[in-house]
């Protein structure tokens, strides 16, 4: 009996690293494959969010190495630095919900499920864009120079922009993420 929990535990440790694995990978080809939309300070690649979103309702070490393949990928696949840093600041819209998921565990309620994990996902998209602008803030006071935005560089309008359209991206893609979550969870594959 011992024997076969000590197997379970390091098959379940197995499974873990491979799905971690695996949404990483996910993570830099959807970064580095799909079409980004890109107006200068924000840009939009749809569906970049997702496995991250799928990471942080497995593990802390999943989001984790999720959030850096994501990042490696935006790395490789622009030369802007205004990305890189909105892409850098994911860490706290991830470490935010992970910290909500810890306390109160909505994937698992019963009573208001999709209340709670809606309400869920609307803060986790407010973290992430006050992240995101903070980070174009914080790039522009070290020095950084904007990129073209079309003629309207005004900060406010950079950061409105920066800040919804983050929120909004991240809405869709956590309840792209929550759907097929659901779906792996239901064939037991997560």
């Amino acid at each position: 009996m011992e024997n076969q929990n000590i197997i379970q535990k390091k098959l379940n440790k197995t499974r873990l690293i491979t799905i971690s694995a695996l949404l990483t990978a996910i993570s830099f080809l959807m970064v580095y494959i799909v079409p980004t939309i890109d107006i200068g300070v924000w840009s939009l690649t749809v569906g970049s969010h997702v496995p991250t979103f799928i990471a942080m309702f497995i593990s802390p070490v999943t989001a984790v190495f999720t959030y850096l393949g994501t990042l490696l990928a935006f790395i490789i696949k622009t030369g802007n630095i205004f990305v890189w840093l909105r892409a850098g600041s994911h860490i706290f819209f991830i470490i935010a919900g992970l910290l909500i998921l810890r306390k109160y565990d909505m994937l698992k309620a019963t009573k208001n499920k999709y209340l709670k994990v809606s309400l869920f996902g609307l803060v986790i998209a407010l973290v992430h864009g006050i992240f995101e602008a903070l980070s174009v803030v914080l790039g522009l006071a070290v020095g950084f120079v904007l990129p073209s935005t079309g003629g309207n560089s005004t900060l406010v309008y950079l950061l409105l922009i920066v800040c919804l359209g983050t929120v909004v991206h991240s809405i869709i893609d956590f309840a792209l993420a929550y759907a097929v979550y659901i779906a792996l969870n239901k064939f037991k594959i997560v």
